[in-house]
């Protein structure tokens, strides 16, 4: 079983992004199970997305415990528990946090392509974890072109992150 967490703020796209990682999940064969959290506020305020991936279905859909955790905003961090030995990986810019050991972290400059392109900082982020394995790259961009909106633009944005 795969376990991301996936956490920023809102109109980044988290809870997209999460619904994305679990549809790509579901053309390749597997089993998901997607959660999301957020506050009230939703613009601004603190989200969370926890996505399970399974070869076989998913009879615990909860964790405490993540293999994966993408951090897009330094308001996620209170939410990440760096002592479960999982991979962490962040944006170099605005979710920098400085009580964690460096090398602790792959840091990847999400935010700063997504302006200089125009493009959605979730786009890129799902890409670059599509090339580190926790998602099958073709399911996933599967799943963006059936969602029917800004299909080229997250194509687009896919590709770059796939290619950090």
């Amino acid at each position: 079983m795969k376990s991301i967490r996936i956490l920023g703020i809102g109109g980044q796209g988290i809870a997209f992004s999460g619904w994305l990682l679990g549809y790509a999940a579901t053309l390749s064969g597997r089993y998901a199970s997607v959660h999301h959290s957020y506050g009230a506020e939703v613009r601004g305020g603190t989200v969370t997305s926890n996505i399970l991936i399974d070869d076989k279905p998913i009879e615990n859909p909860y964790r405490d415990v993540f293999d994966v955790y993408l951090v897009l905003h330094s308001f996620g961090w209170r939410n990440v528990h760096p002592e479960d030995k999982a991979m962490l990986i962040a944006d170099e810019d605005i979710a920098k946090e400085d009580s964690l050991e460096e090398s602790q972290i792959i840091w990847k400059p999400f935010d700063k392509i997504a302006h200089e392109k125009g493009l959605p900082v979730n786009m890129i982020a799902l890409g670059y974890l599509a090339k580190i394995g926790v998602i099958d790259f073709e399911s996933l961009k599967k799943a963006v072109e059936t969602r029917g909106k800004n299909i080229e633009k997250n194509l687009f944005a896919l590709n770059i992150g796939y290619n950090l």
